[in-house]
Order: C-alpha cells, then structure tokens, then sequence
C-alpha cells in the first residue's frame, strides 16, 4: 500500500529482510533450507472457546517460549577463558 511506503518507511523492504533474516538465524549452522520464514501463532482455540481469555492463552505461549529458550541458552556457559561450551543436563540451573 501507498500508506506504507510513504513518508520515507519502506516496510514493503523491512518485512522481506525480517523474513530472509529468520530464515537465516533459524538454523545458523547449516546453509539456509528456505529463503524466507515466517512465525505465526494459533490462535484457533480461542475461536473454538469463548471462554478463553485471549491475553492469558497468549501469555501462556509466551511463557512456554521464554521456557524453551532459557533452557537451549542455560546449556552454554562462558568458561573462565571467554570460551562458550556446552554443559551437561545435570548442571542446569532449576527453574
């Protein structure tokens, strides 16, 4: 839309390099297996229950996310020497 290029933002630019970013930093070991990645969210159960309340459900996955990553970066440790490695499971921090 005219509205989004105009006054100088090119989001039309910005949203193809978020996605070609993301495709990038999905998997920063291995070559890119797509040119773009796009994240979304189901938000289907809160169409099949009314009874939902739609910042809860949405905090829930938040906080199933912010889980997920803290326990993939808790199993990397700077060591004395400035060096990362990994640690084993049994010296992960609780929580």
């Amino acid at each position: 839309f005219v509205s989004q290029i105009g006054g100088g933002k090119r989001y039309d630019l910005a949203v193809a390099g978020r996605r070609a970013a993301h495709a990038t930093f999905s998997d920063p070991h291995s070559p890119d297996r797509a040119a773009q990645v796009i994240f979304g969210m189901d938000l289907t159960p809160l169409i099949k229950d009314a009874a939902l309340d739609p910042g809860a459900y949405v905090d829930g996955m938040i906080e199933r996310f912010r889980r997920a990553v803290r326990t993939s970066h808790s199993r990397v440790r700077e060591t004395a020497e400035g060096k990362w490695k990994r640690i084993s499971e049994d010296k992960l921090p609780a929580g």
